[in-house]
């Protein structure tokens, strides 16, 4: 059956179904852009400096544009404390500094809890919204039955063939994707789905009490994950929107770091479970309350596109520098693996600092978004070094760079 004749289609191979969505045409607001804007301008900790005052200034203007959002708050706090981490971490001489950061974070905490917030108002700030053409959704998560008719595996934690599967990695969720002709839906498509038209906390209103109706959480799961499509659905017919499993999204960008995960789980308070709330993870996390929806765009529709992939400018990594500290290695082995990270993408301007009576110190510049251990134990991997220590530690002020301490087990 051709997906676009109808509301509704049933996968032939996983007996999924899926939903024809209406999408949603609508543009940022201006407080919208300018706390984006801002955001990716300011939160390069070397640009900011310990300006307090331009950052106060800054966050009163998102606040005077967007009164009932939470979320500038939330940004301030965070950033206040990344400065006054980097404040402590320089020594004596950057405290004063350190104090006024900290004194200023705990005023805007105190104004955070003075806020009072309409629930409506909140809901439709909550992130600047893409238009969304028509799309389908599955109207339950991907099941166990369906996975196992895909990949030949059940890798579930409570089985039961019409479960969510879970126990799978974001990975994991893409190549079943891939196989079968699906994707993940993108963040605003999975919102847009969660809220079914409304701007409430729940796709069925602010009531937590009524979530015992729509959702398998904590107060009803008995801690397991159920059988899908056993509470009511939403206005959109999509069931288990909230609770059961946690779901996996599609990457903000392809070069995103790190992952969100919507919905909340069979374990979760029901403030957890609601439509704006989401957690991140790394993409080869695995658990059993981890599972994901498909997705399915009509045939000649493109999704949504994000800044990566519409020609936007998006912010490139800050160069950081490194002390890479050898311990119990010989020179030849210490010259093999400085090779294997030459070879690695993102790393320049080597300088050999010499050595002590431990440890063999070498400075590096690395420019990318993986953390510098998995960097590291990749390139000891490739010299078969593979079952060495690795892990990064405080600011090193002697050397102007972070100490990652590498030791031979």
């Amino acid at each position: 059956m051709d997906p676009s004749s109808d509301a509704r289609f049933k996968h032939a191979k996983t007996g999924l179904v899926f939903h024809l969505l209406p999408g949603v045409s609508r543009s940022r607001s201006r407080s919208e852009l300018l706390r984006s804007k801002f955001l990716v301008s300011h939160f390069d900790l070397d640009r900011v400096g310990y300006h307090i005052e331009k950052i106060k200034d800054a966050f009163a203007e998102l606040r005077a544009l967007s009164p009932q959002s939470e979320s500038t708050y939330v940004d301030e706090i965070e950033l206040l404390g990344r400065l006054a981490e980097r404040a402590r971490r320089q020594g004596h001489k950057s405290l004063p500094q350190m104090r006024a950061l900290q004194t200023r974070q705990r005023e805007v905490r105190r104004e955070r809890k003075s806020l009072v917030v309409d629930p409506a108002s909140q809901a439709t700030s909550q992130r600047a919204a893409l238009a969304i053409p028509p799309f389908l959704i599955c109207a339950t998560e991907c099941t166990q039955a369906a996975w196992k008719e895909v990949m030949g595996t059940d890798p579930s934690h409570f089985k039961g063939a019409r479960r969510p599967v879970e126990g799978v990695s974001w990975t994991d969720a893409q190549s079943f994707c891939t196989r079968s002709g699906f994707r993940l839906p993108i963040e605003a498509e999975w919102e847009f789905a969660c809220r079914a038209g409304t701007t409430t906390k729940f796709g069925f209103g602010d009531s937590e009490g009524d979530l015992g109706r729509y959702a398998w959480f904590k107060g009803n799961s008995g801690s397991e994950t159920k059988d899908v499509a056993g509470k009511l659905p939403n206005a959109f017919g999509l069931h288990d929107m909230h609770g059961n499993v946690w779901e996996f999204p599609a990457r903000d960008t392809p070069s995103a770091s790190r992952l969100f995960f919507r919905g909340g789980c069979w374990k979760d308070l029901a403030k957890i479970c609601d439509s704006a709330f989401r957690a991140s993870t790394r993409s080869g996390r695995r658990g059993n309350y981890l599972g994901f929806r498909p997705a399915r765009s009509l045939q000649g529709v493109d999704p949504p596109r994000t800044p990566a992939t519409s020609g936007e400018k998006v912010r490139t990594p800050t160069p950081r520098d490194y002390a890479l500290r050898f311990e119990g290695f010989t020179d030849k082995e210490i010259r093999s693996i400085v090779a294997a990270l030459q070879e690695s993408k993102g790393f320049s301007k080597w300088k050999d600092c010499g050595r002590g009576k431990i440890f063999y110190v070498y400075k590096c510049a690395y420019v990318g978004s993986a953390p510098i251990e998995r960097i590291v134990k990749s390139a000891l991997a490739r010299r078969s070094l593979a079952g060495c220590k690795v892990c990064k530690t405080a600011y090193n002020s002697n050397l102007q760079g972070y100490n990652v301490n590498i030791q031979k087990r």
